[in-house]
């Protein structure tokens, strides 16, 4: 019969063909959108190109970030170097030897280091 005419030659479908329906499955892939892919036609680069859109498009704190790294950032200090930032502060809790400003020269130091450490 038919069953008989089927046994020489190919099935109708692949699926039907029981030495590659193993193999036809490992072939199916799942694109991004959910469809249904089958067989592997496309060449790595553009798997990796698609790859890259999929997640440019669904991770928002990704490029947001991208965008503040290319962001320019500027720091303005402004030290007042005045003869009463030469005095010494007791309340400061520093050295009787080191002034206001001796003070202040070595937090700005400490906040540039941080700053460029952050950014």
């Amino acid at each position: 019969g038919e069953a008989d005419g089927d046994e020489g030659g190919k099935s109708g479908h692949v699926w039907e063909d029981a030495a590659t329906s193993g193999a036809a499955w490992e072939a199916v892939r799942e694109d991004a959108d959910g469809n249904l892919i089958v067989g592997s036609t496309e060449d790595p680069a553009s798997k990796i190109r698609q790859r890259r859109e999929r997640l440019a498009k669904t991770d928002y704190a990704q490029s947001s970030r991208r965008v503040a790294r290319d962001m320019m950032r500027y720091l303005y200090i402004v030290i007042d170097a005045s003869r009463w930032m030469r005095q010494s502060d007791a309340a400061l809790g520093i050295n009787g030897n080191a002034s206001r400003l001796e003070l202040i020269v070595n937090l700005v130091g400490h906040l540039v280091g941080e700053y460029f450490d952050q950014n």
